[in-house]
């Protein structure tokens, strides 16, 4: 008897868990969300530093040096102890917006005082529930289409267990943001459309303008929410009597995302319009002149083909999305009607005003990348904000799969869903800390020979703490690095290093004073620079890091 009622609670369990409107169903994006940061908090630390975390966290500090002087003067305690930082409009990169982590003001004092690491821990904690914001925000938008919480919690699954967002999800502080800030556009824009509101009005035009600041491209995003909103207001044959409180809302929105982006931005405090003409400057011509390793070729980054975007999209995210991605597109927009008369099948565009909406926000900047080329780098990491669009439109496709009413298309569907997800927790397990150089199939067996693998240096901080384990006998090892980004990526690895490492080693800046020679093998090879590569090659290697079999840096001896 006893027995027989546990059976019928775990059957009734999982019921609900079946049960697209179950409490318990709605509720477990929070348990997901949960798991994963837990996980984040833990990993977060193991991480090297990315090329732009110490200039940025000096850029935000920049930014808090003008809040400081505006209401406490030029010469107060904090800008004193912050001395050595340029001012937020005296930097080069003032378009290089820190809002989000404003939250952080209370702490900055850590960095300045000689409590980096601490700080930095702090940093990536914000930067990871930035992150899992935007998994929540893609549930919400994906339980929208689909009127089905189970799919929002695979969509929300299915980016959080991408190999590379899972690594950048605690390090990568602008990217991702902007990913979860696109996601807030698009949610906003659907419940101002659906309530007609005055606060999503607002809400909208706040996360515009943080979007803003953070990269000034949302405001393509930003646009397209109120392009539709307006084709909304104006056609909507039910409601023209409210087209005045629409305008009005949108007005609203507007002045909300300005003013907002005024105060949060002390770049544009000398002027709006300055500002916004320096922004789309920077993001149509950006004066980059470093070189790309593409498809087997180096190029130059004015020269570099425009497939270099959707090539990067499709070799770096895991496999079964890209033909769900496609055959959502498809379902979505088309559909087959048959003629009463004839009984002929037609196709027929059966777009509403929400799909046309997910398809603003996923083809108009890309469209815009492809018209204007403008000058991209480090794999499609500027572009991340396309990826929960994406997500977005492969589960649609997935839906449509189950919803087809075949056993063997639902059985094969679901089995090749879960093989890929378990399959992405082992590749995850396997390969920590080394996710970010994820690369599909389709970059072929050996990417490292096609594509660049560690194009941010994270794997420094690795290499110098093997280095360390294994050559440190009681006075500083002094390294330098092969060529400058070499010496970059190793200024960068010293600078996370923990405490009980940091005093063990020596950066110098030539070769002639050096023990030891540091080389990351995405800008030092033989493409690149192979006679330096061979110099080095032929003392001994006494530290390395791999990504599976592939290297990613290493240290040689030279004396």
């Amino acid at each position: 008897m006893e027995k027989e009622k546990r059976k019928n609670k775990a059957a009734a369990f999982a019921q609900q868990l079946l049960d697209k409107d179950s409490r318990l169903c709605k509720s477990l994006i929070f348990v997901l969300l949960g798991i994963f940061l837990i996980i984040g908090l833990f990993t977060l630390r193991q991480y090297g530093s990315p090329w732009d975390e110490e200039e940025e966290i000096t850029i935000f500090i920049g930014n808090l040096k003008e809040y400081a002087r505006l209401f406490f003067g030029e010469d107060c305690e904090f800008n004193q102890l912050a001395s050595s930082i340029d001012y937020a409009r005296d930097n080069a990169n003032i378009d290089h917006g820190e809002s989000l982590y404003y939250i952080l003001a209370p702490f900055a004092r850590m960095f300045l005082e000689g409590n980096e690491l601490g700080f930095v821990h702090l940093w990536r904690t914000v930067i990871l529930i930035i992150c899992l914001l935007g998994a929540y925000f893609l549930y919400l938008i994906v339980k929208h289409f689909t009127n089905d919480a189970r799919y929002g919690l695979l969509a929300s699954l299915m980016l959080l267990l991408s190999p590379r967002f899972f690594a950048e999800s605690t390090y990568n502080h602008k990217d991702l943001a902007q990913m979860t800030l696109w996601l807030a556009l698009m949610w906003f824009t659907i419940m101002w459309m659906k309530k007609r509101e005055y606060k999503w009005a607002v809400a909208l035009g706040v996360a515009a303008g943080f979007a803003i600041n953070m990269r000034f491209a949302a405001a393509m995003g930003y646009f397209v929410c109120g392009v539709i909103y307006c084709v909304m207001i104006f056609t909507d044959k039910d409601r023209k009597s409210n087209v005045k409180s629409g305008i009005l809302q949108g007005v609203v929105s507007v002045v909300t995302c300005l003013a907002v982006l005024f105060v949060i931005t002390p770049g544009c405090w000398q002027g709006l319009h300055k500002y916004i003409f320096y922004c789309l400057t920077q993001s149509t011509s950006f004066p980059w002149r470093g070189s790309v390793f593409f498809g087997g070729e180096m190029y130059a980054a004015l020269e570099l083909t425009r497939w270099y975007l959707p090539v990067s999209i499709a070799i770096t995210i895991p496999l079964i999305f890209i033909p769900l991605f496609l055959l959502g597109n498809v379902v979505t927009i088309f559909g087959i009607k048959v003629s009463e008369k004839t009984g002929k099948k037609r196709i027929y565009c059966k777009l509403d005003l929400y799909t046309i909406l997910l398809v603003g926000m996923t083809y108009f900047s890309f469209i815009a990348y492809l018209i204007i080329k403008p000058v991209i780098y480090n794999s499609w990491r500027h572009y991340y904000f396309l990826y929960g669009f994406i997500l977005i439109w492969a589960v649609l496709g997935f839906r449509y799969l189950i919803r087809l009413g075949k056993k063997a298309v639902t059985a094969i569907s679901s089995g090749l869903m879960a093989v890929q997800l378990v399959a992405l927790c082992v590749i995850i397990a396997i390969t920590h800390p080394y996710q970010f150089t994820y690369y599909n199939i389709l970059a072929g067996i050996h990417p490292e020979e096609r594509y660049e693998m560690d194009y941010w240096g994270v794997s420094g901080k690795d290499t110098l703490i093997e280095l360390i384990d294994s050559e440190y006998v009681g006075e500083p090892l002094r390294v330098t690095g092969l060529e400058s980004s070499c010496n970059s990526i190793l200024d960068r690895g010293i600078f996370i290093l923990p405490d009980e490492y940091a005093d063990k080693i020596q950066f110098v800046e030539y070769i002639k004073d050096a023990d030891y020679v540091f080389v990351n093998y995405t800008y030092s090879n033989e493409y690149r620079n192979s006679d330096l590569l061979k110099y080095v090659s032929k003392y001994e290697k006494v530290a390395e890091v791999e990504y599976l079999s592939t290297p990613l840096a290493a240290v040689y001896k030279l004396k």
